[in-house]
């Protein structure tokens, strides 16, 4: 499936990117040294954000049109021609009603191995369906009609500082516990992922990080992890054709 092979392109591409350790930052005192700041910097390289969008919004496109293609064929098994080709599709339904209606435009073309096949994997039948794979795949789909999808982001994981802040005297530090700020993102150049305060001046600091980042893809439940989504889109979208496949091919 092609679009499988646009989901492989684009993790890869995103794993290629987070391995050559694009994430810089630098740290910043303020003026009275009353603060501590790690500061995020340029991205080096750049992420690709537009580039891996549009291999997002062709690898999306590519999977709800697959699944459109599997109802015209299992609508091909029940009778050929169908009746009314131009109305088949795969419905993809969060609530009853919606669902109710969508099918009653196309159940005269299915079988009723068919229709429950379908009824099986819609996200309405999920506990939360707005987390369902194939809500999520249909509102990406619905989205990219008008924009590309939104590849925005880098998030941390797994990132720890450790900061050490150094004082005049003994009777300063003792003064001055931990006293932090920490935003794991989105980062953006400029920034403020750690702030350190003190109410005696910082005389130095050291300081040691750790950890990896991830490119986030925009979606109606949040940021997700870009490649990581699409991988598990393609793969769900596969075991509906399986599942097609065994009980109808």
């Amino acid at each position: 499936m092609r679009a499988g092979e646009h989901g492989r392109e684009v993790a890869e591409a995103i794993a290629s990117w987070t391995a050559s350790a694009p994430f810089r930052t630098h740290r910043e005192y303020s003026d009275d040294r009353l603060a501590m700041r790690i500061v995020a910097d340029e991205f080096e390289p750049a992420p690709d954000f537009g580039g891996w969008g549009m291999v997002v919004g062709d690898c999306v496109h590519n999977l709800r049109a697959a699944l459109d293609n599997l109802v015209f064929a299992a609508a091909r098994q029940h009778h050929d021609p169908p009746a009314n080709p131009d109305l088949l599709n795969f419905p993809i339904c969060k609530d009853t009603q919606q669902y109710k209606s969508a099918m009653g435009r196309i159940r005269g073309d299915l079988s009723d191995t068919a229709q429950g096949l379908i009824e099986h994997v819609q996200p309405l039948r999920n506990v939360s369906p707005e987390a369902d794979l194939l809500w999520i795949l249909h509102r990406l789909d619905i989205d990219d009609k008008h924009k590309i999808p939104s590849v925005v982001s880098v998030l941390t994981t797994e990132f720890k500082f450790d900061v050490k802040a150094q004082y005049e005297d003994e009777a300063a530090a003792r003064r001055n516990p931990p006293d932090v700020t920490f935003c794991p993102g989105p980062i953006v150049p400029g920034l403020v992922m750690y702030e350190h305060r003190a109410k005696d001046p910082i005389k130095t600091t050291e300081i040691s990080l750790s950890g990896s980042s991830r490119v986030m893809l925009e979606t109606t439940t949040g940021l997700r992890s870009c490649g990581e989504l699409l991988l598990a889109l393609c793969n769900y979208v596969w075991s509906v054709f399986d599942l097609f496949r065994r009980e109808l091919m």
